[in-house]
Order: C-alpha cells, then structure tokens, then sequence
C-alpha cells in the first residue's frame, strides 16, 4: 500500500514536472516570437565628447611612450582620433565644449 501510493506520488510530481516544463517551454516561443515581430526601437549612438576624444588621445600616448604600440600604429590611431576631434569641432560643439585646456 504504501509502495502504491509513493508511485503515485513519483509519478504525478514528473507528470507535474513535464507540464510545468512544456508551459514554459511555450511561453519562451511564444516571447520569442513577439521580439521578432516587434523589435524593440534601438535608441541612436550617443555621440562622443571632446572629453572623451582627448582622454583616448591620452591613453594612446601613453601607450606608445611605453613601448605598446610602435610608430605606425599610433600615427594611424592618433590620427583617427583626431579627425574626430575636428568632426566634433566642424558640427558646431556647444560653447561650453569649446574651450580647449
């Protein structure tokens, strides 16, 4: 008797275990098949800071000062950053990004 009812009990609770199972297996598709239809409105890069810039520019001369990157490579990154630099001043930064220190 008391064999019977611990088989009962095994199992329902593996019956209860694959429908738990299947319900979230289905509520997972079913989220996933609402990402795809409605994809969520990804919000426009931020645009960096002249802060920003100047601190990559510094990390970058330190970088080559130590011996990290040679010659080329920093003329070819230091010049990336700072056709940056001038894009952001060619946009017309905001006067209180102006100054230079």
């Amino acid at each position: 008797m008391i064999r019977k009812q611990a088989f009962t009990v095994l199992l329902l609770e593996l019956l209860l275990f694959i429908f738990i199972g299947t319900f979230v297996f289905i509520v997972s598709k079913i989220a996933e098949w609402i990402e795809m239809q409605f994809p969520r409105k990804q919000k426009p890069p931020r645009p960096r800071r002249r802060r920003e810039i100047k601190a990559d520019l510094d990390v970058l001369y330190r970088s080559y000062q130590q011996g990290l990157l040679d010659e080329a490579q920093y003329l070819d990154q230091s010049d990336e950053l700072i056709d940056q630099l001038a894009d952001f001043y060619k946009q017309g930064a905001p006067p209180e990004q102006r100054l230079l220190y």
